[in-house]
């Protein structure tokens, strides 16, 4: 692991940082669910780490797929750029972490945070959550023995 004195800040940090609870909480409210706070997770050799949102229980929601364990956890971006967006224009834009239907890119960082927080939290699934001032949008990925698929967008 990696240590040193100085940290990183730029107004979208800050800008995410400031939301992440509001986006949390609108989730929370339209799925029915609680997130529990998670953290930063590292690999039993120290190697890797990330930082996950929040985990959830599937005894406390609606999730109804029987092919995974029951427990998931939630990221949330809040992009910056796009802040002021519904998240259906922001899939115009080619940077944009989303794709024009709406499902991460695999290009995109994004996909490899999903991937190792899945991977270091041992969870069943992850529901990735873009908030925006206007818009919430839920990326469902499902952890599978192959890799992980989409299970579904809203």
């Amino acid at each position: 692991m990696l240590y040193g004195t100085k940290s990183f800040s730029s107004p979208a940090i800050c800008h995410g940082l400031q939301f992440e609870r509001t986006a949390i909480e609108l989730y929370e409210t339209r799925k029915h669910v609680r997130v529990q706070a998670a953290g930063f997770l590292l690999s039993k050799n120290g190697v890797f780490g990330c930082s996950a949102d929040g985990f959830l229980n599937m005894e406390d929601s609606n999730f109804t797929s029987k092919t995974v364990s029951n427990s998931g956890l939630v990221e949330v971006k809040f992009p910056y750029k796009y802040r002021s967006s519904f998240i259906r224009e922001a899939l115009k834009e080619k940077n944009f972490c989303l794709d024009s239907k709406g499902t991460l890119k695999k290009s995109h960082i994004y996909w490899d945070q999903v991937q190792m927080s899945l991977y270091l939290s041992n969870r069943a699934y992850c529901d990735f959550i873009v908030y925006t001032f206007c818009d919430l949008g839920c990326i469902e990925f499902i952890s599978t023995p192959s890799g992980v698929k989409i299970s579904k967008n809203f």
